[in-house]
Parts: structure tokens; sequence; C-alpha cells
């Protein structure tokens, strides 16, 4: 006898339990959904099995209207045939000269990319979906679109990303996404730079792509490192995260020019406020937030060149920073994470609450930081512990320093190493070859010249204009308002030497000599308020003389 063939029942609905051996539906019976594409087979009366073999195709529009009706079958997975990241591409809203919104953002969209939902109930899914491009990836997806979130983005968004292979958690869909980078263009050029450049001038070497930054107003050529520092990166390149000056920075609007770093002064002559302005072009380059190098022919990093271990946690999905080159590894930051640019060798940092508008050289590595914002770091910065490190223009070779909170609107020049530094470090310039200092709290308005090194300064260093060779001094409390000359060595200064905080109260010390003698020295203040010096000769007789002479 043959055996009885069941028809499958074919509609645009799916089994319940009221379909049933009771209502007529047997053992076995097959239930074809024609909206969804799954089939049912009953088990037994009442208790249908879907076809879970493969996912069933659905473009965006059919999924995410299939989930609003709560029709979607739980441990039902879905292949969404056509999803792309597309977004807004941050900065590129132009503004005029008030701030008024002129031009409405650029959109970017990613390739297609399907991906692999599941259902967990009629109406919702898991965070977690698979890419079918890469199948190592996890992927937290939500369906529904939220501007807020993403601006621009119609099919959903991708809110974290995490390549298992190479042990990547990025908070966006960092294989996709893009961000623009504007191109340097510095046209004002010297040969040399030996002419008069006012302080904060940006100068181009000529014949050259070489960027000078001038940090001093003396005149002296760009191979003086005390007067100019070389730019990391060079003229042309795609290298600015903004074309023109955004309604944030308070310094003005322009129409043109990357600001890195806003500079603040306060030498007891009143704030003084100025913009690093580099000059941009309107020619601009999308890249990934892994790509390998800042030219038209960046595309995005391979993993032969070293991008793994690397965790990014941040409450901005696009957080709009891009890292040339390679050698990207070993890094966590955590926190709001946005606009930032960085060369390669950004390796072993640690980086918490917020991490924004820093442009960085070469050569970042093994930093311990808590809030880092609108920074402009030249090559290798390493082994660092900063806490509110913000808006300090940082020259090469910055390692091993410790810094309390709030460090900023500081220029810190090549070779600032093994310093311990107390909170709120500000307004200060110092030179070449600061190293093995020790310095309290409240230093700020202080003008340090070069080989500033092994000093040990309390709290309220303020006001000082400093030569010079400022070694092997032992400085007490509140050393202000004090005018030093070459070669200042081996003193003790009792605190509250000259507590000045103005220029009218500087100390000079540009006729002194005994300071400046390599035996040690101590300075202090009779009751009268006069200041002196004493120290012991050869014949161990005590010789008490002004302290400037």
């Amino acid at each position: 006898m043959a055996k009885q063939v069941i028809p499958t029942i074919t509609t645009t609905s799916a089994p319940t339990i009221n379909e049933n051996v009771a209502a007529g539906y047997p053992i076995g019976q097959k239930w074809f959904n024609t909206v969804t594409g799954v089939e049912y087979t009953q088990l037994t009366s009442g208790v249908w099995l879907y076809d879970t073999m493969g996912p069933v195709s659905m473009t965006y529009t059919q999924l995410l209207a299939l989930k609003t009706a709560s029709g979607l079958i739980p441990e039902q997975q879905y292949l969404m045939t056509d999803y792309q990241s597309v977004y807004e591409i941050p900065n590129t809203t132009i503004f005029d000269q008030y701030g008024d919104t002129i031009s409405e953002p650029s959109l970017g969209t990613g390739t297609t990319e399907p991906i692999i939902l599941t259902a967990i109930t009629s109406n919702a899914f898991e965070p977690i979906v698979k890419s079918t491009i890469f199948p190592q990836d996890d992927i937290y997806y939500e369906i529904t679109s939220d501007v807020n979130k993403v601006p621009g983005c119609t099919k959903g968004y991708i809110y974290r990303r995490i390549d298992n292979i190479n042990n990547n958690d990025i908070c966006n869909d960092f294989r996709n996404v893009k961000y623009r980078r504007w191109q340097l263009n510095v046209t004002n050029q010297h040969a040399t730079g030996n002419v008069y450049y006012s302080k904060y001038s940006v100068i181009k070497k000529t014949s050259t792509n070489e960027i000078y930054i001038k940090i001093s107003n003396v005149t002296g050529a760009f191979t003086n490192t005390s007067l100019w520092k070389r730019f990391d990166y060079p003229n042309l390149s795609y290298t600015a995260y903004t074309s023109q000056c955004l309604p944030e920075y308070l310094g003005g609007y322009y129409t043109s020019g990357y600001i890195p770093l806003q500079i603040q002064e306060d030498y007891g002559l009143g704030l003084y406020t100025g913009d690093i302005i580099i000059p941009v072009s309107n020619l601009y380059m999308d890249y990934y937030m892994f790509t390998t190098a800042n030219t038209t022919q960046g595309v995005q990093s391979s993993y032969s060149n070293n991008v793994y271990n690397n965790t990014f946690i941040s409450n901005k999905t696009l957080s709009n920073s891009v890292f040339f080159g390679g050698y990207i590894y070993n890094n966590t930051i955590n926190g709001y994470i946005l606009n930032n640019t960085i060369d390669m060798g950004f390796i072993s940092n640690s980086i918490k609450t917020t991490f924004n508008n820093n442009l960085i050289g070469s050569n970042f590595e093994s930093n311990d930081i808590v809030s880092c914002s609108s920074n402009l770091f030249l090559s290798y910065v390493r082994f660092n512990t900063l806490y509110m490190f913000n808006s300090n223009f940082i020259c090469a070779n910055f390692d091993k320093n410790k810094c309390g909170f709030n460090t900023s609107y500081n220029i810190l020049g090549d070779s600032f190493s093994g310093n311990i530094i107390g909170d709120s470090f500000l307004m200060n310039q110092i030179g070449n070859n600061c190293v093995y200092n020790k310095i309290g709290d409240y230093a700020m308005s202080n003008i340090i010249h070069n080989n500033f090194t092994n000093n040990t300064i309390l709290n309220s260093m303020g006001y000082n204009i400093i030569s010079t060779s400022f070694q092997q001094n032992d400085i007490g409390n509140n050393f202000q308002c004090n005018n030093i000359g070459i070669g200042f060595m081996k003193n003790k200064v009792t605190s509250y030497f000259n507590p000045g905080q103005d220029p009218s109260t500087i100390y000079y010390f540009s006729v002194a000599t005994y300071v400046y003698q390599p035996f040690n020295k101590e300075l202090y203040t009779t009751e009268n308020g006069l200041q002196k010096l004493r120290y012991y000769d050869d014949s161990s007789t005590l010789i008490i003389v002004d302290a400037n002479s």
C-alpha cells in the first residue's frame, strides 16, 4: 500500500497551537508561510517545528516591516541582503563667519555587507549579528535607525564591532565607516626661517614640504630648535580633521585653517589667547579608522600592519579618529573619543574619560592617561602618566613624566623627560632638555629656557623668566616673579623668597654672580624683607651677601 502524501499548506501566516490534530492537521503536516519563507512541520498535536536549515533572505525594508508587525519567528535567522553603513561624515557641515550653517553635511555609504540576524521574540533581534563577508566578527547592530546615535543612518547602525581573529573591539563599524581629512596647505614659505616671524607663525621651508611652527618672537633659522619646531606631518598631506574653525573654538571663526591648538599665556601682563593655525585647502580624502597613509593612496590597513588587541569604548559612535600607517596594538580607550589624527606607532596606551581633538605624531607608546584633549603631540611620547592633559604643544621625546591634575596650555620643548609634576601646571613655556625635575602644585606662567634639570620645586612657582642651565636647585614655596640668568645652579631657596605676582615685583638676578657658582648656597628673606644669600667658603666661614650680588 502506497504511503499517503500529505499536501503542504501554503498561506500567509504561521501555524499556532490551535492548528492541531483535532482541527484536522495530521502529524507530519507541512505548512509554508509565503511572507517569511519559513516551512513548518507538525511534530505533535499543535507543536510545529520550523525549518532552521538556513536564514530567510529579506531586504532591510522588508525585515524592519516584519519586526514592526511582530511577525518575527523566535530563533529564526534572517539574512539582510542589502545592509550598508550610512552616516553623516563628521565635520563636513560648512559654517559662515557667524557660525550659521550654509552647507549640510556629506553622507557616507559603506559597501554592501549582508548580515545575519537572529530573532529572539516576534519583534526583537539578538544584539549580535554576523557578517557573510567577515564571519569572524561579532557585530552589535540596532535595526531601528537613530540619528541621535549615528547621524544620517538609514538602515540601522552598527555600534560595536569585534574582530575575533585580531582581537580588535571597536565602538563603530570600523571596516566601513570613513572619516574626512583635509589637505594641509601652508603657502607662506622661506628658505631658512632666519627673518622675523612672530610667535605661532606656521611656515613652509622653500622647495620642501617641511612645516615649521615658531615658538618664540626671537629671530633665528629653522635649524634652531629653541625657536622652531618641525611639524610631524608634511605639507599637502591629508591630516586636518576639519576644513574650518568650528563654533566650539572660542578664538574666532575662520573660512579656512586647521586649528590643532589654542594657546593661553599670562606672564603677569594679562591673559593672552592665540591660535596655532595650520592652513588647509578644500581638497580632502576619506579614510577608514585604520589607514595605511595620509595620501591619495591611503587604503584600509591590512593586519600585516600590526593592528591588533585594541579596545575602543565610546559613547560617540562616529569617533572621527584616524590612525595612519599601522603598528596600532595593545591599546584601551574608554570614554569620549572624537576628532583625533594619529600617526603610526600607537602602542600599549590606556586612555580614560575623554580623548578628543588631538593631533599625534609617531610613536605614542605606553602612556596611562585620564582625559586628553586638544593637544598637539610631536613624535616619541612614551611611558607617561597624565591626568587632565589639555591644550598643550608637546615636542619630541616627551617620556617618563608623571603629571598631576590639569596640565594645560603649555609649550614643552624636546626631551621633556623623567619629570614629576603636581596639579595645575598651566601656561608654561619650557625649552629643550627639561629632565628629572620635581615640581609641586600651581606652577604657572613661567618662561624657562633649555637645560632645566634635576631641580626640586615646591608649590606656587609662577611668573619667572629662567635662562639656560637652571640645575640642581632646591626651591621652596612661592618662588615667583624672578628674572634669572644662565647657570643658576646648586641653590637652596627658602619659601616666599619673592612672592610677588606681577612685573612690578620682579627680582632680577641679571647682575648677580654668586647664584651662578657651582657650589651650594642658600637664598632666604630676612625678617625685614631683604633677600640674602649665604654659603660657607673653603675655610668654613659663613659668608652672607645680597642675593643678587
